[in-house]
C-alpha cells in the first residue's frame, strides 16, 4: 500500500467511535448515549472518515504526491474527479468546482468541530450551555480557520477538554458505578493517553507525514472511542447518592432531573 492509501485508508477508524455510538444508544437507561447525541456523533464520525477527511487526504496526495507541504500547492489547484465528493459536484445547482483550498477548509472546521462536540457530549453540562457553546464554537472555528489561524480554532476544544477534567475531578472520579472491572476512570485514563499520543503525532512529531498523520487518525478515533465507552452524560455509571458541589451547578445539570430521566425511560424502553 502506498503512502496515499495507507493514509487515505486511516479515516476508517473513525468507525470505531461511530459503532461505540450505536452500541451506548441501545443500552439501558443508566448506562446509555441519548438517542440525539449519539445520532449526532454518529453522522460525523462517519462524515469525517469517508467524506472530509477522505476527499482532503486523496486530494493533497493526487495535486503533489512528492511533497508533505502545503504550500508546495496552490490553493485553488482543483481536486481531481475521482474522490469521495466527486457525486456532489454532478448533482443540479452544483456551480463550483472542488478545489484544494475548499477540501482543507471543510476537512479542518468540521475534524476541530467534531473533537468538540465529543468532548461535550460524554459529561452532563446543562443542555442550554451545551447550546450555547456549539453556538459560539462553531462561530469561532470558522472564523479563525478562514484567516488560517489554526492554533486559534482549536481553543474551543481546549476549553472543552478542560470541562471534561473538572467534572472527572470535582464529581464523576470518586463515584465511579461502571459495571464490571473496565470502569469509567479507566476507560478515561486510557483516552488520555490516546489524546496525548494523537497529538504529540499532530503537532509535534510531523515526519514522515503519511505515518504521523495516519497515527493521528487512529489515536483520535481510539480516544473518543473510549470517552463514550463510559460517558457521564447525565450522570450514567456513577452512584445515586452522588452530590453536585455548589459551585459547578452552574455548568452541570442537577442529578435529581436525570433520575427522574431514567426513571421515565425504564418505564418506555423496549430495550
Amino acid at each position: 500500500m502506498d503512502d496515499k492509501w495507507f493514509l487515505v485508508a486511516s479515516n476508517v477508524s473513525y468507525v470505531v467511535p461511530a459503532i461505540v455510538c450505536l452500541y451506548k444508544m441501545r443500552l439501558g437507561a443508566r448506562r446509555r448515549l441519548d438517542g440525539y447525541d449519539g445520532g449526532q456523533l454518529m453522522v460525523l464520525f462517519l462524515f469525517v472518515a469517508f467524506f472530509s477527511s477522505w476527499s482532503y487526504h486523496s486530494c493533497r496526495a493526487d495535486l503533489n504526491p512528492s511533497s508533505t507541504y502545503d504550500a508546495d500547492i496552490p490553493p485553488c489547484a482543483v481536486c481531481p474527479s475521482d474522490n469521495t465528493v466527486s457525486w456532489a459536484k454532478g448533482l443540479p445547482g452544483a456551480s463550483f468546482p472542488m478545489t484544494y483550498q475548499l477540501s482543507r477548509f471543510v476537512d479542518y472546521f468540521l475534524a476541530s468541530f467534531t473533537v468538540f462536540m465529543t468532548l461535550l457530549v460524554v459529561i452532563p453540562l446543562h443542555s442550554k450551555l451545551r447550546q450555547f457553546l456549539l453556538i459560539l464554537a462553531m462561530v469561532w472555528i470558522v472564523m479563525f480557520l478562514m484567516t488560517g489561524n489554526e492554533a486559534v480554532a482549536l481553543l474551543p476544544s481546549l476549553l472543552a477538554l478542560i470541562l471534561v477534567v473538572v467534572f472527572w475531578w470535582a464529581v464523576a472520579c470518586g463515584a465511579d458505578d461502571s459495571q464490571g472491572w473496565f470502569t469509567r476512570n479507566k476507560a478515561w485514563a486510557v483516552a488520555t493517553v490516546f489524546m496525548i499520543a494523537a497529538v504529540a503525532c499532530f503537532l509535534i512529531v510531523k515526519e514522515p507525514y503519511a505515518i504521523t498523520h495516519s497515527l493521528w487518525h487512529i489515536f483520535s478515533a481510539l480516544a473518543a472511542a473510549f470517552l463514550l465507552m463510559r460517558t457521564a452524560t447525565c450522570y450514567q455509571d456513577i452512584r445515586d447518592d452522588v452530590k453536585l458541589p455548589e459551585w459547578c451547578r452552574s455548568l452541570f445539570t442537577d442529578p435529581e432531573s436525570c433520575k427522574r430521566y431514567d426513571r421515565e425511560f425504564q418505564k418506555c424502553s423496549p430495550w
